[in-house]
């Protein structure tokens, strides 16, 4: 079959082993399993920190992100709600993960700012997938240069009109086009202050930007943007000029119900806490956690690719045959962000887009097997289907008698 990347690209199945060893270290070593994750964090004063991998961390908080994900998911509550689901027989289980993820793609990119006299228009390299670049690049400019959203306009991936760029991919969109969108508004700002001095009659020292406006320091003789871009349009244009990598960080807890009768799984409780640096849009932000959240459980849960053990024919190549997560197989997402700036880019970013898929896959599968413990199941591959739940629990019983 043919492959290509995903969000994630290989890690959620790697994270998924990382931290199912982890679990078994724990039991294996008298720990719970939030103990020996809590022995084991970074503290802040190790950043930056270089890795055995040979990478190396630019900035997080790790105690206070787990400290934090703990309390949002209640975990002291979680010893009542596994007796009440036991009272009608089902097994509850709660698990973590403890994850980042390495943002960085193509560094390529060249963004150009016109100033128009009725709008900005600002093309950039990269190409929307459904995250929201026209939204959140837009409220960046809008920030920068002080101009209604409703008056920019944003061009993604148009070879006419931007010479180069290496397209999205890595997470790292904000942090490469982002970035070089802010310096190109401060382009545009240094380019209209010549103008404007110009049309004002003054030298370029004296002129200020502020709220959309070029003014002369100490008077209230002023030019719009817009206005003077009707005078003379002009742009201002950079390329990506910090550094590429950063490592959002996150730690997700999850409970599931487990009905040992049929190995049938329901969500019942998510909780995700994210340190992804500074935070440009909220509402994107948490928008792209629940995408990555489901993905991640669907990997974990269902998705599969099934072939004929005789002929080799794909047996799941539609979705009518390939499982993927529904709106009533997902519980209710509790997401939280904390925020450490990442030091290797003017911003403070470092993305997101990966980072829970990559984590939800480990957290599900550790609540799954907690569940199951008791019962003598201490491991199942993914995806963790209700029939090899089922496998597991009789195989479990059998070595029993």
């Amino acid at each position: 079959m043919p492959v290509d990347a995903i969000r994630g690209a290989g890690k959620p199945e790697a994270l998924f082993l990382l931290e199912r060893l982890v679990d078994i270290a724990a039991h294996e070593t008298g720990h719970s399993p939030i103990e020996l994750r809590r022995l084991n964090l970074l503290q802040p004063g190790d950043m930056p920190y270089a890795a055995a991998s040979g990478y190396t961390y630019d900035a997080a908080d790790c105690p206070r992100l787990f400290e934090t994900a703990l309390r949002a998911a209640d975990v002291p509550g979680f010893d009542a709600r596994r007796a009440a689901s036991e009272a009608v027989g089902k097994r509850r289980g709660l698990g973590l993960s403890c994850h980042l993820h390495g943002t960085g793609g193509i560094a390529d990119e060249h963004v150009v700012v016109q100033v128009e006299p009725e709008r900005l228009v600002a093309s950039l390299g990269t190409q929307s997938q459904g995250q929201g670049h026209e939204t959140i690049f837009a409220q960046m400019l809008s920030s920068a240069l002080g101009v209604p959203v409703e008056r920019i306009e944003i061009r993604q991936g148009d070879t006419q009109s931007i010479p180069h760029g290496g397209g999205t991919g890595g997470s790292s969109s904000t942090i490469i086009s982002g970035t070089t969108l802010a310096r190109a508004a401060d382009v545009v700002i240094q380019r209209g202050r010549d103008l404007a001095a110009e049309r004002l009659e003054t030298a370029p020292a004296d002129i200020a930007y502020r709220d959309g406006a070029f003014e002369v320091v100490g008077t209230d003789r002023r030019v719009g943007l817009f206005e003077l871009a009707a005078f003379k349009p002009f742009d201002g244009d950079a390329v990506f000029a910090d550094k590429i990598e950063a490592f959002p960080t996150g730690v997700m807890v999850c409970e599931v119900e487990v009905d040992p009768d049929t190995g049938a799984t329901r969500f019942d409780r998510f909780t995700a806490v994210a340190d992804t640096g500074v935070v440009v849009n909220p509402r994107l932000l948490e928008g792209q956690m629940h995408g990555g959240i489901v993905h991640g459980l669907g990997n974990a849960l269902m998705e599969e690719a099934v072939y004929d053990a005789d002929t080799g024919q794909l047996l799941s190549g539609t979705l009518m045959d390939y499982a993927l997560p529904r709106a009533d197989d997902v519980p209710g997402l509790h997401v939280e962000t904390i925020a450490t700036p990442s030091p290797n880019n003017f911003l403070g970013l470092k993305g997101m887009g990966e980072l829970p898929t990559n984590g939800a896959p480990a957290a599900l599968g550790n609540a799954i097997v907690d569940a199951l413990r008791p019962l003598g199941v201490h491991h199942i591959d993914m995806p963790i289907t209700a029939p090899k739940i089922w496998q597991a629990l009789k195989s479990s019983r059998g070595n029993e008698q």
